[in-house]
């Protein structure tokens, strides 16, 4: 049913939604300068994409290399666990975040943040991960293009790393 759901999206990665749901909790955890909820929105957002596509590309380099992947009803548990830590980590994180933010504020001597803060990280971090997930799928994209029109002329792999360096170089 969620495959159904989550089709339209492509396929959804889960070491990419553990990574991501990692990042997303570091970029909020307290650092020593106060953030605005617009500025710890873009910084989740970035982060969660960036988590996100190491998990993408190190599941990819697995699969690449050969490497044994777990069965299917194995592999169904995993994306289902991944996806639940996922949510809770994030949703940890947006609860957590005005609190850290509040003690980072009480120590520098600033009126304590507002608690609208958690909907408004989330809908900036959901806009700016999007983009950048989007991108990233443009370039993954342009590999396959690239990679699969020198197939016929070049072995598989060596199409394929073409394909990444023709795609870097136009990113």
């Amino acid at each position: 049913m969620w495959r159904k759901i989550l089709r339209p999206f492509g396929v959804v990665s889960s070491l990419g939604i553990l990574l991501g749901a990692m990042c997303f909790f570091t970029a909020l955890s307290p650092s020593l300068v106060p953030r605005t909820g617009l500025l710890q929105g873009v910084l989740a957002g970035c982060c969660f994409a960036a988590g996100y596509g190491i998990g993408v590309l190190v599941s990819s380099l697995w699969r690449w290399l050969g490497l044994p992947v777990p069965k299917p009803l194995l592999l169904r548990r995993i994306y289902f666990t991944a996806l639940i830590l996922g949510a809770v980590l994030i949703l940890a994180a947006l609860i957590l975040a005005a609190g850290w933010q509040n003690d980072v504020h009480r120590v520098m001597g600033l009126p304590p943040v507002e608690s609208v803060r958690p909907f408004t990280i989330a809908g900036v971090a959901l806009v700016v991960a999007c983009i950048l997930l989007a991108i990233g799928r443009l370039f993954r994209r342009s590999v396959a293009t690239v990679s699969s029109r020198l197939s016929g002329h070049l072995p598989k792999k060596i199409a394929i790393l073409t394909g990444v360096i023709v795609a870097l170089a136009l990113f």
